[in-house]
């Protein structure tokens, strides 16, 4: 059964961003997919929220969507022992139609990608995460045209490297690379590529955070945009997955900002978004172990850049 947020409680939420009472949500009926509507002429340009717990997510999504907006971006972290955290970006409904699920099993994203597809319906998001150690995808679909698109979920490193090498051969370029770390330490990767020309493009899926930065720049040197940024760990560390393309949606500088503690990422978003007038791109979650398996806390990393 679904709650109000004010009725939860305070040790659940107090270490989270969940912007319940910003945002008048209540309890409401879960969400497994909604159609989008129009939007509001007063709506802000965007709602990003970050460290929702699972068991919520479905309660502030309907709030939220409710308020005439639809999601954009989806990310999902496990921090040990505590559960699985969501982190989304909405944006005003454009009256598209769309549908979004998540906490889906490999064998249920694939019945709703074949199920989507044969209605119209092309992928906008694909992300993977986990919860209790098991990989569960999420994914927004969109009713509208757009370029020949392919995906792929849950593949191995080797079978990653090769659909990659023979999309790219075929003029397709990725646009989501989400990786996670499977119960036998493995690494599994889903894509989400579009037949599309967005001039040279680089991309890695293990980057430590130490080579976050001078990756950007050097990609920055090249006429490159970080376009695409998720994280996850491996062992105690973070890892991220990243996508430059020289063609990218907004204008200007991309800015990013890595390993905001959970207690600030609100703030930093506001920030970029109220102040500097910058749309979030992408925002992604990790844990953080530190030295001391009895202190961990999550942490984020954000993307953006003006429209």
């Amino acid at each position: 059964m679904l709650r109000d947020i004010d009725s939860i409680p305070h040790g659940q939420l107090s270490r989270r961003t969940v912007l319940g009472a910003a945002l008048g949500i209540s309890a409401a009926a879960a969400v497994t997919g909604l159609t989008g509507v129009a939007a509001h002429a007063d709506l802000p340009r965007e709602i990003a929220l970050t460290g929702i717990p699972h068991s919520l997510y479905d309660t502030i999504f309907d709030a939220t969507v409710r308020q005439g907006f639809r999601p954009f971006w989806v990310d999902g972290h496990e921090i040990s022992d505590e559960g699985t955290y969501l982190n989304v970006i909405f944006r005003p409904a454009d009256g598209v139609p769309w549908i979004a699920r998540h906490g889906m099993t490999s064998g249920h994203y694939q019945l709703e990608f074949a199920m989507q597809s044969s209605m119209g319906y092309r992928l906008a998001n694909l992300t993977s995460y986990l919860i209790d150690d098991e990989p569960r995808y999420a994914a927004i679909w969109r009713k509208e045209p757009g370029p020949a698109w392919s995906a792929y979920h849950g593949k191995s490193t080797a079978e990653h490297a090769a659909l990659f090498n023979s999309l790219r051969d075929r003029g397709y370029v990725p646009v989501n690379l989400s990786v996670v770390l499977n119960e036998d330490n493995d690494l599994e990767i889903s894509g989400f590529y579009t037949q599309e020309n967005v001039g040279s493009f680089f991309t890695r899926q293990q980057i430590g955070w130490h080579e976050l930065s001078d990756l950007i720049s050097e990609n920055k040197h090249a006429g490159r945009q970080l376009k695409y940024l998720t994280a996850y760990n491996l062992a105690s560390d973070e890892q991220y997955s990243a996508i430059f393309t020289q063609v990218a949606p907004g204008t200007g500088d991309t800015v990013f900002e890595k390993n905001v503690p959970s207690n600030e990422i609100a703030g930093v978003i506001s920030d970029h978004v109220n102040q500097d007038t910058f749309l979030t791109r992408c925002i992604t979650g990790f844990w953080n172990a530190g030295n001391n398996p009895h202190t961990e806390w999550d942490e984020f990393t954000g993307v953006w850049r003006r429209p």
